[in-house]
């Protein structure tokens, strides 16, 4: 159980160095895992947005914010992961995340009058076209 929960632990933390391949590379795949990742000013920055992941099954949701803060939607996004063993990186899979854009995919109306039975108005906000995450179902053992 404690080798599970240690390789557990080293799926997570590659989790932070996951790799995000945006369409537009040049084709070519870095095999490599780098000791040190850093994400500098004016790149893009993926975010995992999950509270848990768990050994087995789990949806992973990211966001992928641009250079200027924003979001990136409907990119093809590749999200590769590593299980650490000590100093020691090997690639476990690859997947292609899917591309979410909430309102626009549900065709919703950013606010929306909603009007009770008594004459009550009021606006709905919802979340605007411009947001939007990337999905992946994956399993950790």
């Amino acid at each position: 159980m404690m080798h599970t929960r240690s390789g557990l632990l080293g799926l997570i933390i590659a989790l932070a160095f996951v790799s995000i391949a945006c369409s537009g590379g040049d084709g070519k795949e870095e095999e490599s895992f780098p000791a040190v990742q850093t994400i500098r000013d004016g790149e893009i920055l993926p975010v995992i947005n999950n509270q848990f992941v768990v050994v087995g099954p789990n949806r992973l949701v990211f966001y992928v914010t641009a250079p200027d803060g924003s979001l990136i939607r409907d990119a093809k996004v590749t999200a590769a992961f590593y299980e650490l063993s000590g100093t020691e990186a090997i690639k476990r899979f690859e997947t292609e995340m899917t591309s979410t854009v909430p309102a626009r995919d549900a065709g919703v109306e950013e606010q929306i009058l909603h009007i009770h039975p008594d004459g009550l108005r009021h606006i709905h906000v919802n979340l605007p076209d411009d947001i939007g995450f990337f999905t992946a179902n994956v399993s950790f053992d």
